[in-house]
């Protein structure tokens, strides 16, 4: 299992409507995602090869595990952890992520 941590300024409901508009941006790419309070699972497939795990908001920092084969492992994180990098990024709107 491959663990992410990603650090930000936002307040907690900032960072969370943030990465609530990542999972909705994964869901139109046929990665299954549910949200219970602050925590998301994730399961579903990138560049055909299987993963899942969950994303946790904290208030200040993202958390992420993704649970995957050992060839999907390192390409599976490496996209979800530029995937959140992307997302708490102060440069983008929360209205600009939510867009895409």
């Amino acid at each position: 299992m491959s663990k992410i941590e990603k650090s930000h300024t936002f307040d907690q409901d900032e960072a969370l409507a943030r990465m609530q508009a990542l999972t909705t941006y994964w869901k139109k790419h046929d990665i299954a995602t549910e949200w219970k309070d602050m925590t998301c699972t994730l399961k579903g497939k990138f560049k055909g090869m299987s993963f899942e795990g969950e994303l946790v908001v904290e208030a200040n920092t993202v958390r992420a595990a993704v649970k995957a084969n050992l060839i999907a492992r390192k390409m599976g994180s490496a996209y979800v952890q530029g995937k959140i990098a992307d997302y708490l990024d102060p440069k983008y709107t929360l209205e600009a992520l939510q867009a895409r």
